[in-house]
């Protein structure tokens, strides 16, 4: 037998195995008689943790989350609400009784690990967010819900009691939740909150095992319609030499909505997305432009075609912005100033900082992007109306280009303050993965030198391989990276920090939100006075505070949509957040690649995705016995 017949046959043999394996799956057998295509793709940049709460720093991963989790709500491409898991609600209203109630009844589907979605999920899901000890700023999407605002700032009731996790009104069996609330709410505005990936339900059997479930394949059960099948991230050595070259593979969720029946509700069709990260951007051009699938070149490698770029590199975007679907983003990137540093707990550092920026410059370097003139973003809705946004009914609240008589009343700015910018030094923390926020991190920098004299380096955080030993699998993890940049992010170890604010929703309060105290969602801590919580920052004003207060307890759109806006204003002038640029979406297609669609939060759908003569594709021995057998002439 031949080298090119033993790999066939092993890799048959292979094949028969695993499927006399899953046939042993805990409820039923699915079996897959048409795989369906692999699409290879760029959606992304390297992406460490799959926690969907934690994909609202940086849009690019929020593009790989919405693959692998699905929520309760969802919106397509024009914005409007659709049923996503829920499968029909009702709501209860009874003014002489008090009874305020949503009863969520969800659609029939389970996790990749076979095991059924449950009401019990969203409510593990909802109290881990909640849990006054635990740090999320989407916490405030779930205050109306009966005793969560209380439970998560550790306010106790009439009587003096803490009010428990368990105390909030959540509660559920099988596939049935009710959702309890104090008063009538705007259950519009509820429901839009419950399109966040952050709200997506979780496997409390899976999260609870290890803190790094977000991280591993092995430990990670997904309610989207795909799942990770094997992740390589990027290794470098001493000299600082790429030894390991990234890629992520998703394969479908075959359980994703099918019932107990075997019968699949909602059928995924490509069988595999494979994310590389391999090739450098010219690579990545000329992948794009290939037709064919794959083609084999002299040196027996398989070259691939690329059918989708969802992120299109820096360097790209000139060559492709022509032929791109572009859309706003619902996101702004912004720098945190760290206020219990001495330097930033001035006022008029901050502004003088942001006043040298020419975010008009910048954004036309990175390309897709408008240059931000307030924090909420482009996209997002004034009031329950999608007709009408936040952005278009609000003021400039700040100068996009730069004018000598701004760079002036900078320095001014800091005399009056009594800095000499000589005598500071501080760094802007950036993931060093995300090339877009590193390249505006440079420009900032230098600009803050050059303008105003302070000493600033930009601190490119990577991620670092986690060796931490695994007890469930009693091994050291070789697929696990630790998320430096996060980390230090969310403990607030930072002088200045650039980020992605993504809207949890498209409404202006889940990004006002956070800024205030109650509404940051930070873990609440005893200290002499009482009980605290900020905001990541260390924001903490008074007005502001009230306003969001205010806000939150307002039912009418309008005049709720009045109130943020004052709150917007007084938020950029105090600055402890400084909005750079709105970020902008946008892919392009192959033409080979059919049925893509995208909706109101990441432009890359992949459900009903087909590629034309994809069968040649579906098995990797054919794409291997093409590569021996090119060696084996040769």
């Amino acid at each position: 037998m031949n080298k090119l017949k033993r790999t066939v046959a092993v890799i048959i043999c292979l094949a028969c195995v695993a499927m006399a394996l899953f046939s042993c799956a805990p409820r039923f057998t699915v079996t897959d008689t048409d795989k369906g295509a692999y699409i290879r793709a760029y959606v992304a940049d390297e992406a460490f943790d799959f926690d969907p709460v934690n994909a609202y720093y940086n849009e690019s991963v929020l593009n790989i989350v919405s693959l692998m989790f699905e929520p309760l709500f969802t919106y397509d491409s024009n914005g409007n609400i659709q049923n996503a898991l829920v499968d029909n609600y009702s709501i209860t209203e009874n003014d002489e009784t008090g009874e305020y109630k949503m009863i969520i009844n969800l659609k029939e589907s389970f996790w990749s690990d076979s095991t059924a979605i449950t009401a019990d999920d969203v409510i593990y899901a909802w109290r881990r967010i909640l849990n006054p000890g635990n740090s999320y700023e989407c916490a405030a999407l779930l205050y109306d819900i009966k005793n969560a605002y209380e439970c998560h700032n550790s306010i106790p009731d009439a009587n003096g009691n803490t009010i428990d996790i368990y105390d909030i009104g959540i509660s559920g069996n099988s596939r049935r939740l009710e959702i309890e609330f104090t008063k009538k709410i705007d259950y519009n505005q509820f429901i839009r909150n419950l399109t966040s990936y952050a709200l997506c339900p979780l496997n409390e059997d899976i999260v609870k095992k290890t803190e790094d479930w977000s991280k591993k394949p092995a430990t990670l059960a997904c309610s989207g319609p795909f799942k990770i099948e094997s992740v390589i991230y990027s290794q470098y050595n001493k000299r600082g030499v790429l030894e390991t070259a990234p890629q992520l593979t998703l394969t479908r969720n075959t359980y994703y909505y099918r019932n107990a029946d075997n019968v699949a509700l909602s059928p995924v069709f490509p069988y595999k997305i494979i994310l590389d990260y391999t090739m450098t951007d010219e690579q990545l051009l000329d992948a794009f432009n290939k037709t064919g699938g794959y083609s084999v070149a002299e040196n027996g490698d398989v070259e691939h075609q690329l059918y989708f770029i969802g992120d299109i590199p820096l360097s790209l975007r000139e060559t492709l912005v022509s032929s791109a679907k572009i859309t706003d983003a619902l996101s702004t990137h912004s720098y945190y100033f760290n206020l219990n540093n001495e330097l930033f707990a001035k006022k008029e550092v901050r502004k003088a900082l942001s006043l040298v920026i020419d975010r008009e410059a910048i954004a036309a370097e990175i390309v897709l992007a408008d240059a931000a003139t307030a924090l909420v973003p482009n996209g997002i809705f004034n009031t329950d109306s999608k007709n009408t946004s936040f952005r278009s009914q609000g003021k400039d609240l700040i100068e996009t280009s730069v004018s000598d008589e701004a760079i002036a009343q900078a320095k001014k700015l800091l005399s009056d303050a009594n800095i000499t910018p000589a005598a500071y030094s501080f760094s802007i923390s950036v993931a060093a993965y995300d090339e877009v926020h590193c390249r505006i991190a440079e420009i900032v920098a230098k600009t803050w030198k050059e303008e105003l004299g302070f000493k600033v380096t930009v601190n490119k955080i990577n991620a670092e391989v986690n060796d931490d030993y695994y007890k469930y699998t009693e091994e050291t993890p070789k697929d696990i990276n630790d998320d430096i940049y996060l980390e230090t992010l969310r403990k607030g170890e930072f002088d200045v920090i650039a980020l992605d604010c993504v809207s949890y929703s498209v409404n202006a309060f889940g990004m006002l939100a956070p800024f205030a105290a109650e509404f940051s969602g930070r873990a609440t801590m005893a200290n002499a006075e009482g009980v605290m919580s900020t905001h990541i920052t260390g924001y903490n004003n008074t007005e502001y505070n009230k306003l969001i207060a205010d806000a939150f307890k307002e039912q009418d759109s309008t005049k709720k949509a009045t109130i943020l806006h004052n709150a917007e204003e007084m938020l950029i002038e105090d600055m402890p957040v400084m909005p750079i640029i709105f970020n902008k979406k946008a892919a392009v297609t192959s033409s080979d690649l059919k049925g893509m669609s995208s909706n109101y939060f990441v432009p890359g759908v992949f459900t009903n995705a087909t590629i034309d003569n994809y069968l040649k594709l579906n098995y990797d021995y054919i794409l291997e016995s093409q590569k021996l057998a090119q060696k084996e002439t040769a």
